[in-house]
């Protein structure tokens, strides 16, 4: 108990050292894509709390979301973490998965997207 008190003791802020920087938690949503006029969206685009947009349905480029269903996640996860990043992957339109999606091509490793 005695080495375990001590090792988690390194991990417990002291007064005098203050808070300890957390790396940030980064959060993919795939749902129907973030409406960039949205106040809160787009205030969180400009100080880069989302960090990219990215459109994987094969009929539409755009990350424009008209459904709105990718938008309220997006603010709903931007409230409740405030200190994650947020990568938001368009893969629906109007709620629905398109029959020839590539969802299995969305991926936080493509240097495109990031």
């Amino acid at each position: 108990m005695m080495e375990l008190k001590s090792t988690l003791h390194t991990y417990i802020e002291k007064p005098s050292e203050g808070p300890r920087p957390l790396p940030a938690v980064k959060i993919a949503v795939l749902d129907t894509g973030i409406d960039s006029k949205h106040p809160f969206i787009n205030g969180a685009m400009k100080t880069r709390r989302i960090k990219a947009a990215k459109s994987f349905v094969n009929t539409n480029s755009s990350t424009e979301d008209t459904f709105g269903h990718g938008t309220h996640v997006a603010k709903l996860l931007l409230d409740v973490a405030p200190e994650a990043e947020l990568y938001v992957a368009k893969v629906a339109e109007e709620g629905i998965l398109p029959p020839d999606h590539n969802i299995s091509k969305v991926s936080l490793g493509d240097r495109n997207y990031l």
